[in-house]
This record gives C-alpha cells, sequence and structure tokens, in this order.
C-alpha cells in the first residue's frame, strides 16, 4: 500500500443537489476530495420511495431525500459510505433497504445497516492503487430501537444498524442515594417495579431492588453509592466482541481498515457537544485494539478531538461535511404536533419554528457557528504505514437563504485559522498535537504522529 492518499468526511445530510455552479471554495474542496485515492462520507439520509411510511418516532426529525442527491456525492469522489446512524430507521425497514439499493447502483460501498444483523455488521471492500481496503460501520445513539437482527431458526432477520449500545450508571452520595430510595418508596415505583419483576414482565434485576449493598435501580436508571455525583458509561461487551470479530476478519482480508462510529452521546447525558462520553473514547480504542487503522466518527454535527492511539488516528467527530437540515421537506403530521404547530403545517412550518421565536438562540442549528465548520483529513500512507494526516479547514454556507446553506467549501484563510485552532485545541487533551502549515497559499492543520 504505497502512496495511498485516504480523505475523511463527516455527515452528509444531503437533501437537494448541489448548485450548478459552484463558488469556488467549493469547487476546490470537490477537487480536494476527487485527488483522493479513496474518499469516505456518512450518509444522514434515507431515500425512501412511495409509499413512505414513517416509524412513529418523536424525539428526532425524519430525514428523507430523492435517491437523486446521491449522484452528488458519486460526483465529488466518494466510494465507501457508512450508514449506521439514528435516523436509518425512520421510514422503516422497507425505506432503510431501498436507500441501500440505491446506493449499490451508484457503486457505492457501504457498511453499517442491512436487512441482517451479519450483514450491517460485516466490511465492505474496495481497490484503490493497487490496495484493499474495508469499511465497517457502527452507531450508538437508538442502538436499542434501530438494530438489526439475524434469522434464529424460528424468526427472519430485521433490517437495521449495526449497533454499539452502552449502560449509563450514576454515582451519587450516601445522602443522595438514601434520598432517592426513599423517594422510590414514597412514589410507590419502587412496589410497582417490584411487581412487574415478580410477574416476568421485566428482565434483569427488579426496578426498586438493591441489586447490591450499595445499588439502586430507580425509575429505569442505575445509581450507585459513592464518594461525589458523577456519571459512568460502558460500551456493551457483547456489540465490542462482536465488532472486534468483524475487523479481525477485515484485517486479514484488506491492507486498510476504516471503522465509521456514529455517536451522538456526550459526557452527563449531553448531546451534540464537542466533549466525548466515555464509552465511545472506550468503543473507539477496542476497534483499534482490534485491527482498525482508522476510526472515523461522526454524530454531534461539530467538530470533536482527534486522538493517536497505538499510532492510528480516532476522529471523534469530523461534523458535518453537508447539513442540508432545512432543506427536509416532508415531516409526518405526529411529528409536527408534538412540535405545537397546527394541523396541516408543512416541513417548511417546522424549520421557520426552530429557527424563529424568542428563545431561538438555543433551538435551531442555524444560530451556532460550530455545526457549520468542519475539517477533511488526507490521511497518507506509504508502504502500508500512516505517514502524515493534513486537516483542511471547511466552511458550510450558514448564510440567511435556506435554500442554498449548508454547502460546504475549503474555509477562507481567517476561518480556517479558527477552526485549526479549535480542532487543535479539543484534542490537546487527548496528547494531541495540530500545527499549522500553508498548502497552496491555504492555511492546513497538520497533526503530529
Amino acid at each position: 500500500m504505497s502512496g495511498v492518499t485516504v480523505a475523511l468526511t463527516g455527515e452528509s445530510l444531503i437533501t437537494r443537489p448541489f448548485p450548478t455552479q459552484e463558488e469556488d471554495d467549493t469547487a476546490a474542496l470537490r477537487r480536494l476530495i476527487t485527488s483522493a485515492d479513496l474518499a469516505f462520507t456518512h450518509l444522514e439520509i434515507v431515500c425512501a420511495s412511495p409509499p413512505i411510511v414513517p416509524r412513529p418516532r418523536l424525539h428526532g426529525i425524519h430525514v428523507n431525500a430523492s435517491s437523486r442527491v446521491l449522484d452528488d456525492l458519486k460526483n465529488w469522489g466518494f466510494e465507501l459510505v457508512g450508514l449506521a446512524h439514528n435516523h436509518a430507521m425512520d421510514f422503516g425497514g422497507t425505506g432503510l433497504i431501498q436507500t441501500i439499493a440505491a446506493l449499490d447502483a451508484r457503486g457505492f460501498v457501504t457498511a453499517g445497516a442491512g436487512p441482517t444483523l451479519s450483514e450491517a455488521r460485516r466490511p465492505r471492500y474496495v481497490n484503490a492503487k493497487g490496495a484493499r481496503a474495508s469499511l465497517l460501520a457502527a452507531c450508538s445513539t437508538d442502538a436499542d430501537e434501530i438494530c438489526a437482527s439475524d434469522p434464529d431458526g424460528l424468526f427472519d432477520g430485521r433490517p437495521g444498524i449495526s449497533p454499539v449500545r452502552f449502560t449509563t450508571q450514576y454515582e451519587v452520595t450516601s445522602d443522595q442515594f438514601a434520598f432517592l430510595s426513599s423517594l422510590d418508596e414514597a412514589l410507590g415505583t419502587a412496589a410497582g417495579s417490584r411487581a412487574r419483576h415478580a410477574l416476568s414482565l421485566v428482565l434483569g434485576a427488579p426496578d426498586g431492588a438493591h441489586t447490591s449493598a450499595a445499588t439502586l435501580r430507580f425509575l429505569n436508571v442505575d445509581f450507585v453509592e459513592g464518594t461525589a455525583p458523577q456519571v459512568h458509561t460502558r460500551p456493551s461487551p457483547a456489540d465490542l466482541e462482536q465488532m472486534a470479530r468483524w475487523i479481525g476478519e477485515a484485517r486479514r482480508q484488506s491492507d486498510l481498515v476504516i471503522v465509521s462510529f456514529h455517536c451522538h452521546e456526550g459526557p452527563n447525558g449531553t448531546s451534540n457537544g464537542n466533549a466525548i462520553a466515555d464509552f465511545a473514547v472506550e468503543a473507539a480504542r477496542s476497534f483499534i485494539d482490534a485491527g482498525a487503522d482508522i476510526c472515523v466518527g461522526h454524530g454531534p454535527h461539530q467538530l470533536a478531538a482527534i486522538e493517536i492511539y497505538h499510532g492510528k488516528p480516532i476522529f471523534h467527530s469530523l461534523g458535518n461535511l453537508v447539513f442540508m437540515v432545512e432543506t427536509i421537506d416532508i415531516l409526518p403530521a405526529e411529528f409536527l404536533s408534538a412540535a405545537g404547530l397546527p394541523a396541516r403545517s408543512t416541513a417548511a412550518d417546522f424549520h421557520d419554528f426552530r429557527e424563529g421565536g424568542s428563545d431561538a438562540g438555543r433551538r435551531g442549528f442555524a444560530h451556532q457557528v460550530e455545526y457549520w465548520q468542519t475539517v477533511v483529513p488526507m490521511c497518507k500512507y506509504d508502504d502500508g504505514r500512516l505517514v502524515g494526516i493534513d486537516l483542511w479547514p471547511v466552511a458550510l454556507n450558514r448564510g440567511t437563504v435556506r435554500s442554498r446553506r449548508g454547502v460546504p467549501g475549503l474555509a477562507p484563510r481567517d476561518v480556517g485559522e479558527a477552526i485549526v485552532t479549535r480542532i487543535a485545541s479539543l484534542s490537546e487533551g487527548l496528547g494531541t498535537s495540530v500545527s499549522y502549515t500553508e498548502i497552496d497559499g491555504r492555511l492546513v492543520g497538520r497533526v503530529a504522529l
């Protein structure tokens, strides 16, 4: 594997074609990506065709677009596409299978979702400049709800994603623990939980019961007695074991192994931030330990730290490459109703609602610049060894015109400097050093290996 360059990007939430007349910076970004020997993006949409049936999911927007938008991603040079994300089943198993078929028809190599768990887990392969690369993908967000399953002799397989589930445990002081225990009893929730457990309506340790002298399950949340309030998260050992098995398969069958990991969760129950949950760090490192060369993360829609772990890069989040969330043009009526909109409201009404109002600064993505800036790492390999990572700063159009918002381009120098400074600051805590260099008159970040 000599002289191979891999371009990595974050999420492509693409819901309309790119402009036919590209701006100079957009054209420059397209040239950069197409110059790579191999290019990856994560597809954050479903290409469902009529009859379109949404799943009853009210805690997040449904994402759908015409499969024609995939042609633009193909024209930008992408071959590898990750499909493991929390929106994969927004339009059920049918919508997911239709999306995979549309990508297959265009020659994309996809991973992370499929008609069964084995299909979702297993690696897919592509040749690039005499080398064979593989892609695997997994998702933590909503993983319990949308994970695929394999047939077992009695049941057919279920379409879905490759999951990395996790557990959360809340550590509280002894006084807080005693208060929660008494509150559980006073509310009657402890008795109700014990009754459900007695009828075998729940599995595992009963809610409202002390599973050990210092453990309480209250309202389906695990609390342990400790010295100070804090949150502990751990990835599912079974899911990591399954991922390791397939990564080992890819390691033996290819020269370069890439794992895509979709994770919205941050520490302490946060979401869509730049801080990384403990379980996500553990999962990403386990992928490298199992044989991956690259772990490329996304999910929170903004940049997070870069980590060099055992000489291999982990991009904990590359944010958004394409972010056309405000031109999703159909949304389920029950979703619009849950947002408090009147009957017969439309998708545009929801986008107006999210952008406007007295609390707009706390609602819409458009009000926070972090969601509209990213980097495209160009990873260079020589004789199978990683020899360089350049971070090309990218700015997405964040202008006031919704119909043109979210198209990416290489960032101007001042914006690029701010982006590199941010990713350098985020990465410092994980021991990664990012410096500045200039390439073709543009400021570019360079990762110390």
